[in-house]
């Protein structure tokens, strides 16, 4: 009785699990993960490298275990936090276009013509601007100082001063007169004094000749 006992257990059991119902594995969340990734390694010329490493590689995993039927729950919730992660610390690359426009301009510019100064202030900047295209780790978070130094080279352009022409825009001090305008004044009142003499000899005349 007591073996009939335990078969009976048995059987029970195992017609238990034969009808188990599995709960499916949910993969919504590495779904999600791996459309916010695929776009980021497709477009990876974009980002700064630096940011985007070993997101490529990951993607892939993430996309077998997502094919993978036999994947349980706590691989994909690990996988999805992962890929998620690795995309977010993309980095698109800062825009240097204007920048870059620039320094091409600037390099054209002859600096035998213009003071040492202006070409000073003017070297400096297109060297910072330089600096700034060169350096492939700046990012998006970057471009407030990609976009200063267009600002700054842009003034030192238009700073550049001609040899000769440094006073060309400062106020004059006021011209004292010249000799020959001294000279026009003492005739123009020679000339008023000759006349003046001549009215008052002529009315001295002309009343000496009423008393006759």
């Amino acid at each position: 009785a007591a073996q009939q006992q335990v078969d009976d257990a048995y059987n029970t059991l195992i017609d238990a699990v034969v009808n188990l119902e599995l709960v499916p594995v949910d993969k919504s969340n590495l779904k999600v993960a791996i459309d916010l990734a695929k776009p980021i390694v497709a477009e990876s010329e974009r980002y700064v490298t630096s940011t985007i490493e070993g997101l490529s590689e990951l993607l892939s995993q993430a996309e077998i275990l997502y094919s993978n039927s036999e994947a349980t729950q706590e691989d994909v919730d690990e996988m999805s936090s992962m890929l998620l992660t690795a995309s977010s610390q993309a980095r698109l690359k800062a825009n240097k276009v204007a920048l870059e426009a620039l320094a091409k301009r600037a390099d054209g510019i002859d600096l035998r013509d213009y003071t040492q100064d202006s070409v000073q202030r003017f070297s400096a900047a297109l060297a910072k601007a330089k600096n700034l295209i060169a350096d492939e780790t700046l990012s998006e978070d970057d471009q407030p100082l990609v976009d200063e130094a267009v600002k700054t080279l842009q003034a030192s352009i238009n700073g550049l001063v001609k040899i000769g022409t440094e006073d060309s825009d400062t106020s004059k001090p006021e011209v004292p007169p010249t000799g020959d305008d001294s000279s026009m004044l003492m005739m123009v009142l020679l000339v008023g004094s000759c006349a003046y003499s001549m009215l008052l000899l002529h009315r001295k005349y002309m009343r000496a000749n009423k008393t006759r």
